[in-house]
């Protein structure tokens, strides 16, 4: 069997990608496989391809935030500022994305679970609200 590029030369083998029989020249070994130059040029598109989209969602994604600040320190007339944001952050400064909005214990719910199971329902609340702070965690962070 011969090279399908180099037909004078005995294929060493054949390429994982096409299937066709390849020589020593030809051969490019990755994680131990072999491919011929085409199939790894192909590779190597489909990477910087698929690279390319989740750079371009993740700037989708991520939401532009633009401050302006004057230091107008002293006495110096009219300076004004203003900020603008997307509408995706949270009143505390924080900007999450998509993110939903973190797990928080509430006092309503462990009073009435006080009343109602002596205060073991407030433990399993706790451990609730605790397993889904940390999936949040997890998650997005």
């Amino acid at each position: 069997m011969n090279c399908y590029i180099h037909t004078e030369k005995d294929a060493i083998g054949t390429c994982v990608g096409c299937g066709k029989f390849i020589c020593t020249e030809c051969n490019t070994e990755i994680k131990g496989k072999n491919y011929c130059k085409k199939c790894v040029s192909e590779l190597i598109e489909e990477k910087n391809n698929q690279l390319e989209k989740e750079h371009n969602k993740s700037d989708k994604q991520n939401p532009m935030v633009f401050m302006n600040s004057s230091g107008g320190g002293g006495g110096g007339g009219g300076s004004s500022s203003s900020s603008s944001s997307s509408s995706s952050s949270s009143g505390n400064g924080v900007n999450r994305g998509y993110a939903p909005p973190y797990p928080r214990n509430s006092i309503i719910i462990h009073i009435i679970l006080a009343f109602l199971t002596c205060g073991i329902g407030n433990i399993i609340y706790f451990l609730y609200i605790k397993s889904k702070q940390d999936q949040w965690n997890r998650t997005y962070r």
